[in-house]
């Protein structure tokens, strides 16, 4: 412990308390200015990861069945945490939302109540995920401000179709496919359709 001379007001070792705390400055300041600067890129990643995660689940809203959003409802665990406050109302939405998706009644009346109710948890989870970041959505800008082609549809259910058809054909489960010999100018109905591939007569 440093002592103080009365009579000199100056330190035993011949320094001011002024010249002291200019030392400790020229000592301490480098180091808490690379504290500082290392806290505020945290917090910057921390903010970025956010937005593309929130960027993510409204841009693919409207195709919940997509591999990027289902990756980005997956990431939220990690980015959002229950025992941080201001944080804690979207992880609750989250988890409210993935329980909805793992209790799909088997009963079709029930279902049409459930599905809405799973809807209306994940505008939920995205209208909070906004409010923290700062956006001023509300429910009904999220749930409907959406763009889905119904072309998107048709693609997704024919890749859907061929899908099943070549996983029947290479399982063994299904016969050849269906194959006509036509005329080069044929205009007529398609050749296979849908129901020849669900038709088709397994091997024995």
């Amino acid at each position: 412990m440093l002592l103080m001379i009365s009579t000199s007001d100056q330190w035993v070792w011949g320094m001011s308390p002024e010249a002291w705390l200019t030392v400790a400055a020229v000592l301490l300041g480098p180091i808490l200015a690379v504290q500082a600067q290392k806290w505020v890129e945290r917090r910057r990643e921390e903010r970025n990861r956010k937005l593309w995660l929130f960027r993510e689940l409204m841009a693919t809203r409207g195709t919940r069945l997509s591999a990027r959003h289902v990756e980005a409802i997956n990431l939220i665990e990690l980015e959002y945490s229950a025992g941080r406050t201001k944080q804690k109302t979207v992880w609750e939405a989250w988890k409210s939302y993935v329980d909805a998706l793992d209790k799909t009644p088997v009963d079709a009346a029930a279902q049409a109540s459930h599905f809405q109710k799973r809807d209306d948890l994940f505008v939920d989870m995205l209208y909070e995920m906004g409010t923290y970041l700062g956006f001023g959505f509300d429910k009904v800008a999220i749930r409907r401000n959406c763009y889905t082609p119904v072309a998107h549809g048709y693609v997704e259910e024919d890749l859907n179709i061929i899908r099943k058809g070549l996983a029947k054909i290479f399982t063994s489960k299904s016969t050849a496919v269906p194959i006509r010999t036509v005329n080069d100018k044929y205009e007529g109905p398609p050749l296979v359709s849908a129901q020849d591939l669900y038709k088709a007569t397994p091997l024995k």
